[in-house]
């Protein structure tokens, strides 16, 4: 099942993704909220065509962002890098989130140079068919082993 957050009017709503559609759920809250509460919910109206839908970011005020640089090979081979001995960690800020399809847009006063995943227009990049993935880490752990941490 696919979980999406779209903007209804002035607000962000949850909806399932079913093929080329996104049904509505009757849920108050966003995607956190419902990770946490872990609630079934039911339809609240007919599917809409996804081409009539704007997709918000995955999770809204996420309290961190934690990623992974250099994390795939065609990654690691379109920057022309080696192969990271250990992982790359780095944080982001909340505020970085996109939903899909937006412009990521920056000052190239500032930097010509940007890391992404999509097709690059300078200058912004059009996030599509991006390789990003989100993970909502319920409890503070330390030296979890594998098995507990799944």
């Amino acid at each position: 099942m696919k979980i999406a957050q779209f903007y209804d009017k002035n607000r962000i709503r949850l909806g399932i993704i079913d093929a080329d559609s996104l049904i509505p759920l009757d849920f108050q809250g966003e995607m956190i909220d419902f990770i946490k509460k872990g609630s079934d919910c039911k339809s609240s109206g007919k599917s809409i065509p996804m081409d009539r839908i704007k997709l918000a970011p995955p999770v809204s005020n996420p309290s961190k962002i934690v990623a992974i640089g250099l994390n795939y090979m065609d990654h690691i081979l379109e920057s022309k890098g080696e192969i990271p001995k250990f992982p790359l960690i780095f944080a982001k800020f909340p505020n970085s989130l996109i939903g899909h399809n937006d412009c990521i847009t920056w000052d190239v006063n500032l930097t010509k140079k940007v890391d992404f995943v999509g097709t690059f227009r300078n200058p912004s990049i059009y996030m599509k068919d991006g390789n990003e993935v989100v993970v909502e880490i319920e409890k503070a752990g330390r030296l979890v082993n594998t098995y507990r941490a799944i």
